[in-house]
């Protein structure tokens, strides 16, 4: 029971990381960055290959590595993009990513997957090392509002300004809280191999990322709102996934019921933004 409750919280902090880090740079900036997806992607393929040669700790740590290397790198060569070219660019990062993973059978198992030799429930403690990394950027993100970064972001958006009354740089300011964002979807990766103990390419398909857009984006900017919605979600889709071996057919009706309430939820906000920009 106990353990079956920790899994329950760790599959909830994988949304949260998921819905947080999406919200730090898409929904502030006004950027839809789908290449945030091929992080989450990048990063579970990484820990799961990174962890049969060497220990969970230094996979975790070098796949966090890798994930800062490839996000400043995508950053730069994408960054001054607007608008829909933005959307193509990083749309294409994320098919790149899958088909790449889904190609190279020798590397990846190709549709097949990989198995990973951590188990959440023979191994709780393999969970432990992200779970604080987890804690570590939550706690970050309100040192750089503090720091006026969000606010910064508000000006970017509003005003062409380069540089702003600190004289911090509108370039390194974005990247800082890309590259923190990007770290959410990382950690969140890494759980979910842990989690599951294998990885396939179907576990990042796109209907995952919708809810987590529609998550993301009903929270808003209000991170409290972020993490209500998200936790009631995860809750909710765990109750149906047990109601669905019991019961096909409710767990059907009552799948559907779930994604309305959030479709609704996601137009009521929609509604709130068009009427305080009236």
């Amino acid at each position: 029971m106990l353990s079956y409750i920790f899994i329950v919280g760790v599959i909830i902090l994988i949304y949260l990381a998921l819905v947080v880090g999406f919200n730090l740079f898409s929904i502030r900036t006004n950027m839809l960055n789908f290449g945030y997806f091929a992080f989450y992607m990048l990063s579970a393929y990484s820990y799961a290959i990174i962890n049969k040669y060497i220990s969970d700790t230094l996979s975790v740590l070098l796949t966090l590595v890798l994930n800062i290397f490839v996000s400043i790198l995508f950053f730069q060569l994408s960054w001054n993009l607007k608008g829909d070219v933005y959307i193509i660019k990083t749309f294409s990062l994320y098919m790149l990513l899958f088909v790449m993973v889904y190609s190279m059978e020798s590397i990846t198992g190709g549709p097949f997957g990989l198995k990973v030799g951590v188990n959440i429930i023979i191994s709780p403690e393999t969970a432990l090392v992200p779970i604080f990394l987890l804690l570590l950027l939550s706690v970050y993100i309100y040192v750089i509002k503090a720091k006026g970064y969000f606010y910064m972001l508000e000006c970017v958006k509003t005003r062409p300004i380069i540089l702003d009354l600190n004289g911090y740089n509108k370039k390194f300011i974005l990247m800082h809280i890309f590259i923190l964002s990007t770290l959410f979807a990382s950690v969140a990766g890494i759980l979910t191999v842990i989690t599951t103990s294998y990885v396939d390419p179907y576990m990042f398909s796109l209907d995952m990322f919708i809810i987590i857009f529609i998550l993301a984006y009903i929270g808003n900017r209000s991170m409290s709102f972020t993490f209500i919605f998200t936790v009631a979600y995860a809750i909710l889709d765990e109750i149906l996934r047990n109601i669905h071996r019991l019961n096909p057919e409710i767990f059907y009706n009552l799948k559907m019921i779930l994604i309305m309430l959030i479709f609704l939820g996601f137009l009521l906000n929609l509604y709130r933004r068009q009427d305080s920009y009236a």
